[in-house]
């Protein structure tokens, strides 16, 4: 997740160079993210959303199971965050 985090901050920055303009960004993920760059996936992710949400407007679109028990470690609270809005998929 923070290298998909990366990648869409640095095109919205060669983007906003040529075109000025608003900028959406779709998130649509489970939350989880366990690959960091090169430290701490959890502070990855916040830097990289706060960033983008300077850039862009973003929608996450939260794709977690329900009613499922998950113990793995997600991200979604930082995600929901710095969204515009978070769409529940499946509800």
């Amino acid at each position: 997740m923070p290298a998909a985090l990366a990648y869409a901050v640095n095109l919205i920055k060669r983007l906003n160079l040529k075109l000025k303009g608003d900028y959406w960004a779709y998130l649509i993920t489970d939350g989880k993210a366990n690959v960091p760059l090169t430290g701490d996936v959890g502070e990855e992710v916040e830097r990289f959303m706060g960033e983008l949400s300077r850039l862009a407007r973003v929608v996450v679109y939260d794709t977690r199971p329900q009613l499922i028990y998950d113990p793995s470690i997600g991200h979604m609270d930082i995600l929901s965050r710095y969204a515009i809005d978070v769409v529940r998929v499946g509800e």
